[in-house]
């Protein structure tokens, strides 16, 4: 999502709804992220390339390949990405 400019995933960032990413992180499965709707899915999709922009801008790109490393040797993404 991150190098997606479709117009639907261009996002303004300082401006996205706070309550929208939090909502988007404590999704835990495929089945509460797809919805009964196009655009219910583009909503996550945009909350979610949001809050990776988030996380990206707080993790420098070396942590960033430590932890995706540890997360798959099965260390928990919860833990890694607080």
């Amino acid at each position: 999502m991150q190098v997606d400019y479709r117009d639907n995933y261009i996002i303004d960032y300082d401006n996205f709804d706070v309550s929208e990413i939090d909502r988007i992180k404590k999704i835990t499965s495929d089945s509460d992220f797809w919805t009964d709707s196009k655009e219910g899915d583009i909503q996550n999709y945009r909350a979610a390339k949001v809050a990776v922009h988030q996380m990206l801008l707080e993790v420098k790109a070396k942590e960033l390949y430590v932890k995706l490393k540890a997360l798959g040797e099965g260390s928990d993404l919860e833990e890694l990405f607080r």
